[in-house]
């Protein structure tokens, strides 16, 4: 749908502004935005996480990162 595509732009380039007065760590607020918009898509359109537990803890994992953390996840 053609039309679509400016409303869903505006809206997503608005949900993944930065902001300076409330991210510590800038850059890493702007990744959690990008991979929390991607866990947005997959239940949307995909579905692919069905385990609502897994689904819990990438999202924790996503907040803990954004705030200087390592995510909860070990080396590999």
């Amino acid at each position: 749908e053609p039309g679509m595509q400016d409303p869903i732009a505006g809206a997503f380039e608005e949900g993944i502004k930065q902001r300076p007065d409330l991210d510590e760590y800038p850059l890493r607020a702007q990744i959690a935005r990008l991979a929390a918009d991607g866990l947005w898509w997959n239940a949307m359109f995909v579905n692919a996480f069905r385990d609502p537990e897994l689904v819990g803890r990438i999202q924790a994992a996503i907040v803990d990162y954004a705030q200087g953390g390592d995510g909860g996840v070990e080396p590999t």
